[in-house]
């Protein structure tokens, strides 16, 4: 799948909570925080280039680190958009 396959349509906050759910090796609900799941700065780091693999987009390491799989894919769909429009 390409880049722009990728965003034909919104990344899912299912997509997301797989992501994180992977790197943290635990179940994340979408309202579950990333630091309360394990997350720390080393899984943000892999969760940033797994995001910009995929989807071809750059989000913020300190989102990753205030995130949960719903925010971060409204992050990851702002900065879809905003690549778009730049």
């Amino acid at each position: 799948m390409s880049v722009l396959d990728a965003f034909a349509h919104p990344v899912d906050v299912a997509d997301i909570r797989a992501l994180v759910a992977d790197v943290l090796d635990t179940d994340v609900p979408g309202d579950g925080s990333f630091i309360g799941h394990g997350g720390d700065s080393f899984h943000a780091v892999v969760i940033v280039a797994r995001i910009e693999e995929r989807w071809g987009v750059e989000v913020d390491f300190l989102d990753v680190l205030d995130s949960t799989p719903d925010s971060l894919a409204a992050a990851v769909n702002k900065a879809h958009g905003a690549q778009a429009q730049g």
